[in-house]
């Protein structure tokens, strides 16, 4: 596998922590016959940046830039200061990071993060154009892959058997991949247990709040529950992963409760029911996890409902997850834009987007695309590569072909990297180029229009106004007294 360097041709000035780079959202493909490294290049990729980061570390002295010889009576140069692990392990991953301006990968859950399923997973990052794994590191009931010592929290963690990640993550390195932490903010029985003051109260049933599959909801108000999810990622990026993805990472909406009847003891006091679930909450919680994560040197990104490429409500269905604010915090956003969650109409697709795959995924790429321009995230939707039986006759029979369209949609406005999502890891596999390399289309802005199955609708991009705080300009005073139902399904 070869690989040769690539420009970042990301539209507009990209605000970026210092020293973190980024993929990009589009390449040229003329100057990259193939992305893939191999582990010996990725590994001298990573030696040259230690050692350079050994070397700039402190005031190394030396000679006059004059050309003057010293004197005897000069001052002895000060040592170099070693750098600390914290400072290599920064090194290695933002190394790490340049050698990767494409992500393309799968799901695995926790369970599949050894034996069999996990080699055959690896297996296609090493023989196909894969090269990024996103595995579940804390799941919704609140367990975690291995058992952890988390900073303000006992008793530990309780894992899911592994002694370690490392033989898992060696595996993958070996094949040239890319770790990718899933991390699961905002459902925690076993946090809720440990902490019930953190959990979002119930008024219909006098208890916490807990979601269709029985676990309970946390309060994203809370910042503790925040710095837990931080410290579980800063966890994840020491024990050998390049990035957390942060996941659930909002308000329960009308698909999860009937909201009027929740509270939410850690917001603001005095603020009404109907404005509780403000985005500023996620916004904030998700920037002081980043910043954790960032702190071990990792990359952060987060992952969306789809309907925050659709919906305009102030509160967005409810979830408080708004685009343009959090594409200011997270280096990536994974929007969930399945064409079986949207509803009916959406994107003027009829009778339902989910016989329109590949209009669905263009139309909330074009939204990303414009709603994103000058921010700091780069795009990397999940699609969809399973089947909606829930949907009855309405939903087509899933077939890799509609897979294919999903990523063909990507590429056509423009979009290199994607992740696929399957809850049982069984992909569509004929589906995976034999290369990594450069696919994406030149975007062109069309922001009064989306391609669709019929006529234009009257649907069109809105980009949200940004204030001179850099905060997103919201209007709180229509806010609405109830949200849509989404609807039901899988959802990373």
């Amino acid at each position: 596998m070869q690989t040769t360097a690539a420009n970042d041709d990301h539209l507009g000035t990209v605000a970026r922590a210092p020293g973190v780079s980024r993929p990009a959202h589009s390449l040229d493909p003329g100057e990259c016959p193939s992305m893939k490294r191999t582990p010996q290049v990725l590994a001298s990729l990573v030696l040259a940046a230690v050692i350079a980061a050994a070397c700039t570390n402190g005031d190394q002295g030396g000679n006059d830039p004059t050309g003057a010889v010293a004197t005897s009576s000069a001052s002895p140069s000060p040592s170099p200061t070693p750098p600390s692990p914290q400072e290599l392990r920064a090194a290695e991953l933002e190394a790490r990071r340049e050698a990767f301006p494409i992500i393309r990968g799968l799901y695995s859950t926790m369970h599949s993060f050894w034996g069999e399923k996990w080699d055959h997973l690896v297996k296609l990052v090493d023989t196909t154009e894969l090269n990024a794994l996103v595995v579940d590191v804390r799941e919704e009931p609140g367990n975690v892959a291995w058992e952890m010592e988390v900073e303000g929290h006992t008793p530990p963690v309780p894992g899911a058997g592994w002694d370690s990640p490392a033989e898992g993550l060696q595996q993958l390195l070996d094949a040239g991949g890319y770790a990718i932490a899933r991390i699961v903010c905002m459902k925690d029985s076993w946090l809720a247990e440990q902490r019930p003051d953190l959990t979002i109260d119930n008024r219909a049933t006098g208890g916490p709040l807990k979601g269709r599959d029985g676990w309970t909801w946390l309060d994203p108000w809370a910042m503790d529950v925040w710095e837990y999810c931080g410290a579980v990622g800063a966890e994840a990026i020491r024990a050998g992963f390049d990035e957390v993805q942060f996941d659930y990472v909002r308000f329960p909406n009308g698909g999860d409760a009937d909201v009027s009847k929740l509270r939410f003891g850690h917001a603001p006091e005095g603020t009404p029911q109907a404005r509780v679930q403000d985005p500023t909450a996620i916004w904030r919680g998700l920037n002081r996890a980043a910043e954790m994560v960032r702190a071990e040197g990792g990359y952060v990104s987060a992952d969306l409902f789809g309907l925050t490429l659709y919906n305009y409500e102030w509160n967005v269905d409810g979830t408080g997850q708004l685009w343009e604010e959090l594409a200011m915090v997270m280096d990536a956003l994974s929007p969930m834009v399945y064409p079986s969650h949207y509803g009916v109409g959406n994107f003027g697709l009829l009778p339902h987007p989910v016989q329109h795959p590949y209009e669905t995924i263009q139309g909330a790429m074009e939204e990303a695309r414009v709603r994103s321009e000058g921010l700091r995230a780069t795009i990397r939707p999940w699609l969809e590569d399973f089947g909606s039986p829930w949907m009855g006759s309405l939903s087509p029979p899933h077939s890799p072909g509609r897979v294919r369209e999903q990523i063909q949609a990507v590429y056509d406005k423009g979009i290199e990297s994607w992740l696929l999502w399957n809850a049982t890891n069984r992909f569509s596999e004929e589906v995976f180029e034999a290369e990594l390399v450069p696919r994406a289309k030149e975007w062109v802005p069309d922001p009064e229009q989306i391609p669709g199955a019929g006529p234009n609708t009257g649907w069109r991009i809105h980009q949200l106004p940004v204030g001179p705080d850099g905060r997103v300009v919201t209007e709180l005073s229509e806010a609405p007294t109830e949200s849509p139902s989404p609807t039901s399904g899988p959802t990373p």
